[in-house]
């Protein structure tokens, strides 16, 4: 039977679903505002010493392997968020202790395998793609492994998030945001660390919250029901497969991509590799809150797998339309404020230019990004993301692509690929989700 809630004339229908997904999403949006303003937040603090650049010439050069440890991060926190929702309602709850300390220990083992790789390459490949590597390679791996506290706080986060509980992860990464800020800025200035302030930021930072976070959890699911460990480890091997995997490999193409597309840069220009980093921050900043509200959308219809599919379609559709206008004003107000936010992130006046030269080019991607990274998200989470792992690989292996071959043309030519992709992907993802809406219109038919 249909929510009554949808029909009430007292509750307007919108009113009543943007409520419910706010209220979920509104703490997850700003722990990923949090987050994105930690990041600029080192950018600046790399930023302030006008005579070295150096660290923050780091900081942007390691940009794509932070986006391949987030991969990894992500695919398995999706995972476990997938998982824990289905077990508020459906799943023994108990069981997601035991999957996020798995999760937590495959996500260990993959970040130290990949800061070993890295060590590797330390002066065995001295450029790529045109751009010098040789002072890049011996900080990789010190800088993947001060993240893995990261990893697993994101492993207990996710779960409480499955469960409904999202306040948690909001005043945690508060508190480690401010304590990582501290201790870059503290290293940076008194220490003269320089680029591994950022890493020793993140090791004290997310050390000091695993324990409340955990704590929070084992609270959380400590009275619920085991049931069969060979139903759990077929049902979190099944999620993997369906969810986990497509997420992993998609943010891994966005890592091969960006590794290419961030050496292309800086081989045109130091400044524009470092401008290339700042704005790339800015839209981060505005890009991540959508995950929080495709997240919320998708725990809800988690949540509800066996109710009514009306509510479910009407949850897909008033979700986009949420986004949407809360994008339009978020990126008129950016437009507004471009060259104070430049002038924020940098006192290097070629940095500087180079920065509002892109973001007159990028800034239409902030709404069209941010509508597709809602609704990747959401279709991650509700079974196609092999559909998005798919699109994903063609349209970042064609935009790597032109970018390759039209590097001679210069900055604009690899500006314009961005436009046009950020726009063909915001229209092939829309697709997919009207794909998803007729089916449960055809469910609800069929009911």
């Amino acid at each position: 039977m249909l929510d009554p809630s949808l029909k009430s004339p007292e509750v307007p229908r919108r009113a009543g679903l943007w409520s419910a997904i706010l209220s979920l999403a509104w703490p997850m949006m700003l722990s990923a505002v949090v987050a994105a303003m930690l990041q600029n937040g080192q950018v600046w603090t790399l930023g302030r010493d006008c005579g070295d650049s150096r660290p923050l010439f780091l900081l942007s050069m390691l940009q794509p392997y932070f986006l391949l440890l987030i991969a990894i991060m992500e695919g398995l926190a999706v995972t476990n968020q997938v998982f824990s929702a289905r077990s508020a309602r459906q799943w023994p709850s108990k069981r997601v202790w035991d999957a996020t300390l798995l999760l937590a220990a495959c996500g260990v083992l993959a970040v130290s395998l990949l800061a070993f790789a890295a060590h590797e390459l330390v002066g065995r490949v001295p450029q790529l793609i045109g751009a010098d590597m040789r002072e890049v390679w011996p900080v990789l791996p010190g800088y993947l492994l001060s993240l893995v506290p990261l990893l697993c706080f994101e492993m207990a986060n996710s779960a409480l998030r499955g469960q409904g509980a999202t306040l948690p992860g909001l005043v945690l990464s508060a508190a480690a945001a401010v304590i990582n800020l501290a201790v870059c800025y503290w290293s940076s200035t008194a220490l003269r660390l320089g680029f591994m302030s950022v890493a020793l930021g993140n090791l004290v930072a997310y050390g000091t919250v695993l324990l409340p976070v955990y704590g929070w959890l084992w609270l959380r699911t400590r009275t619920g029901e085991r049931g069969s460990a060979v139903a759990f480890r077929a049902r979190l091997r099944a999620l993997a497969l369906d969810a986990g995997l497509p997420v992993f490999l998609t943010l891994v193409v966005a890592f091969a991509s960006s590794a290419v597309l961030v050496p292309a840069v800086a081989g045109i220009s130091g400044d524009n590799s470092m401008a290339f980093l700042l704005v790339l921050k800015l839209r981060l900043l505005f890009v991540i809150p959508a995950v929080a509200l495709g997240s919320a959308i998708a725990i809800l219809i988690n949540q509800e797998l066996e109710g009514e599919s009306m509510r479910r379609r009407y949850l897909l559709r008033e979700g986009l339309l949420l986004t949407a206008c809360s994008y339009l004003v978020l990126v008129l107000l950016a437009c507004g404020l471009q060259q104070t936010l430049i002038d924020l992130m940098s006192q290097h006046s070629g940095v500087r230019q180079a920065g509002l030269h892109l973001m007159q080019w990028l800034l239409p991607t902030f709404f069209l990004t941010a509508v597709t990274t809602m609704l990747q998200t959401l279709l991650e989470q509700l079974g196609r993301g092999r559909q998005v792992l798919v699109i994903t690989l063609l349209m970042e292996a064609t935009l790597g692509l032109a970018i390759l071959l039209g590097l001679p043309l210069g900055l604009s030519w690899v500006l314009g690929c961005m436009l046009a992709s950020a726009v063909l992907y915001a229209l092939i993802f829309l697709r997919q989700l009207l794909s998803l809406h007729h089916a449960l219109s055809e469910a609800s038919h069929a009911a």
